[in-house]
């Protein structure tokens, strides 16, 4: 569910990556294009984060701007 709303919401969704997270860059997030898999191991690398806190990280993103609906 989450993979297809950021595959889905991309353009929308990368506008808001910098506000939400502050160590992605414009680099990291063309880097993305969209992927799920690759904003999770972002996450992972620029924050530590072990893979089901980044998946929990990412499915509150998506609920605080409303895209799970």
């Amino acid at each position: 569910m989450n993979e297809e709303i950021i595959r889905n919401k991309w353009q929308e969704i990368k506008e808001k990556l910098k506000d939400h997270w502050g160590n992605i860059k414009d680099d990291d997030i063309a880097q993305m294009d969209g992927s799920y898999h690759d904003l999770k191991v972002m996450l992972q690398i620029k924050y530590g984060y072990q893979k089901f806190k980044a998946e929990k990280e990412i499915e509150s993103f998506i609920k605080h701007y409303g895209w799970d609906v």
